[in-house]
């Protein structure tokens, strides 16, 4: 059994101070497990504040078909190869790798809308240049030919993305 003890632990962070002054004031580990709870909870409800790479996230994700790397750059107060460097350990991938993948789901969703493949189509929708530089990034990305990819796992990829077959059969 261990001994309790009247010791007080002066936290040197501020931050800590309320949570210690309550529990010195609760008289059983089930009132001082609740306050700690309550502390950690209201610490987590604290509103998050994005910073830098988070904006750069969500304005490739949001906004792909209008995102310049390079007025990110301009923008930016780091270096372009801290940026880069933050940004892939802050996310996993790289700006450039995010945006093939941004395209790629844009494009899909939008053959899934669509109903039908046109290669030409989906190519202008991802706002590819030309055909070859399509083909290699989807290549890249998913190990086949966007023709191939699609009509053999449209199935698949509405069932990995949450539309399933019949809400997809009523929008059509």
């Amino acid at each position: 059994m261990l001994k309790k003890t009247n010791k007080i632990i002066v936290p040197s962070d501020k931050t800590f101070i309320p949570l210690w002054g309550s529990l010195n004031n609760k008289s059983s580990d089930t009132e001082r497990i609740r306050s700690i709870s309550e502390f950690l909870q209201s610490a987590v409800r604290q509103q998050y504040n994005p910073d830098k790479i988070d904006i750069i996230y969500d304005n490739i994700a949001e906004n792909i078909l209008n995102f310049s790397l390079q007025d990110t750059y301009k923008c930016s107060t780091q270096s372009c190869s801290s940026l880069q460097r933050n940004f892939k350990m802050r996310v996993g991938v790289s700006m450039k790798k995010l945006m093939r993948i941004s395209r790629v789901y844009h494009i899909f969703n939008n053959m899934l809308y669509a109903g039908c493949f046109n290669s030409q189509d989906l190519m202008v929708y991802g706002n590819y240049y030309d055909q070859s530089h399509f083909i290699k990034d989807f290549k890249g990305l998913t190990g086949q030919s966007p023709k191939h990819f699609f009509r053999h796992n449209t199935e698949l990829c509405r069932i990995f993305s949450g539309m399933h077959k019949e809400n997809y059969n009523k929008s059509n």
